[in-house]
């Protein structure tokens, strides 16, 4: 399969930089949530420091979800 996108430059230029960081900012999200996983396995988190860091893990996850953005 093959699919091409093309730009009207230099006026959607702030699309195409978003189209070819995609990938980039998907890690970035990815990293942050292996992060979050990360730190609630730690010892020495208060109750509310828990459910903050697991509602941020749930803000990200629905929010990629949301806009269909997969993780892995």
């Amino acid at each position: 399969m093959r699919a091409t996108i093309e730009f009207a430059l230099p006026e959607d230029k702030y699309e195409l930089d978003n189209a070819l960081c995609g990938d980039a900012l998907r890690r970035v999200v990815e990293e942050l949530l292996e992060h979050l996983r990360w730190r609630l396995k730690g010892e020495g988190l208060t109750a509310e420091a828990v459910a903050v860091v697991e509602e941020i893990q749930a803000l990200v996850i629905e929010s990629c979800h949301d806009r269909n953005v997969r993780l892995d």
